[in-house]
């Protein structure tokens, strides 16, 4: 798969646009919608309307910038610092993913890094189908060296949602399910140990951690449901042996392929 970083202002700013107004749209959360407010300030009307645009129509034109040159700048140098690290791992990645689900990544991904403050609005990233492109919430001011596996995890996390959604698991799994069963994987699951991310796998800690990170209601329950077999799965060292749909097959509601 090959994974580029994305250099056009106007391309970079509606993937910005997508992830945030999608983000809050799919929590309906009335304080991550505030938080969107306050990170567009007085860009925010126009940035709803290219939002909107986007959804109606598939594409949507900036017909005026709200991220000035230096932004632009830190953006396109951090997006070009993850890359380097990205490739550090991307064999192991594909080769791990197919292994575990029996599907290959998408022959090319965009990537977009979007610096954040310290606000409502959280770290982490969305895959954005319609463009191709998968974005990172960054604090602006990170310490990229120190908080980089914890980087390339979320971006594996993101990486997995366009393979599933590029492959026909897109077809057997609800998108809570999908959600859910990612989230056992990557960041800090069983990918992340796999890829060497993570030195030991804490299943404790990793429901732990995401029953407090997981936002949307319908993907909490679906990973409730699906953690335990996911726990058993590794535990009886399935995997790469049988498909995790196959061992999921008679556990949970999978439609057959």
């Amino acid at each position: 798969m090959e994974l580029t970083a994305v250099n056009d202002r106007g391309e970079i700013e509606i993937a910005i646009i997508n992830d945030m107004f999608g983000f809050a749209e799919h929590l309906q959360d009335k304080e991550m919608q505030e938080a969107v407010k306050v990170y567009f300030g007085g860009n925010y009307d126009y940035a709803k309307s290219i939002y909107d645009e986007f959804k109606t129509h598939g594409h949507a034109e900036i017909e005026r910038h709200f991220i000035d040159d230096n932004t632009f700048a830190r953006i396109n140098s951090m997006s070009i610092e993850v890359l380097k690290e990205y490739d550090k791992y991307k064999e192991k990645i594909e080769y791990e993913v197919n292994r575990l689900f029996g599907i290959g990544l998408p022959n090319r991904l965009k990537l977009v890094t979007i610096l954040i403050q310290k606000s409502k609005v959280p770290f982490g990233g969305s895959y954005l189908h319609d463009m191709g492109v998968i974005t990172l919430r960054i604090l602006n001011d990170v310490d990229l060296e120190k908080e980089m596996p914890i980087i390339i995890d979320v971006l594996i996390h993101e990486i997995l949602h366009a393979a599933f959604d590029n492959s026909g698991i897109k077809n057997r799994l609800s998108p809570a399910q999908k959600e859910a069963l990612d989230r056992c994987f990557a960041p800090h699951g069983i990918l992340s140990l796999l890829v060497g991310l993570i030195k030991d796998l804490d299943f404790d800690e990793l429901y732990k951690n995401v029953s407090m990170t997981i936002y949307n209601s319908d993907d909490l329950a679906e990973f409730t449901k699906l953690f335990p077999y996911i726990k058993d799965y590794y535990a009886q060292l399935s995997y790469g042996k049988q498909n995790v749909l196959d061992y999921l097959a008679d556990k949970i509601n999978v439609n057959k392929a």
